[in-house]
């Protein structure tokens, strides 16, 4: 096992699963993501809001982290009804214990509608582009 071999913490570890991945087979789904948790890994729902279940699957599943996807924050500065919705499924989200990650975040106005959290995170190319590992390493070397 590669905790024999190497040394790191399991909680620094998440993994990653998208909505419609879990749809083939959830039997199987759960019964996998259920002992990767039992093994102390977090597990993230990504694209959260893309799949037919959402709610079952949080119900189901052992999720750590919500990543909600990018279409509830497209209009959410121009429709109040999509920033009701948003705040929903944040607040459903912190109920269930689980942190948030925000998705497709493209300016600032973006990130000050939201309360500074420390279960709220952003992602998106406000923050950067992706970018290549090697890239990585040298904009973070300094």
């Amino acid at each position: 096992m590669l905790e024999k071999r190497y040394t790191f913490d399991k909680k620094k570890i998440y993994f990653e699963v998208t909505e419609t991945s879990l749809s083939n087979n959830f039997a199987v789904s759960s019964k996998i993501l259920k002992e990767i948790k039992k093994m102390g890994y977090n597990l993230s729902l990504d694209d959260f809001g893309t799949g037919y279940s959402s709610l079952a699957y949080l119900r189901e599943f052992p999720f750590d982290v919500m990543k909600i996807d990018k279409k509830f924050l497209d209009n959410v500065s121009k429709s109040s009804k999509d920033k009701k919705l948003l705040e929903a499924i944040i607040n459903m989200a912190s109920i269930l214990d689980m942190k948030i990650v925000l998705e497709g975040i493209e300016d600032k106005k973006q990130v000050d509608m939201f309360e500074k959290s420390e279960f709220i995170k952003y992602q998106g190319f406000y923050f950067s582009k992706p970018i290549e590992y090697l890239e990585l390493l040298d904009r973070y070397k300094q």
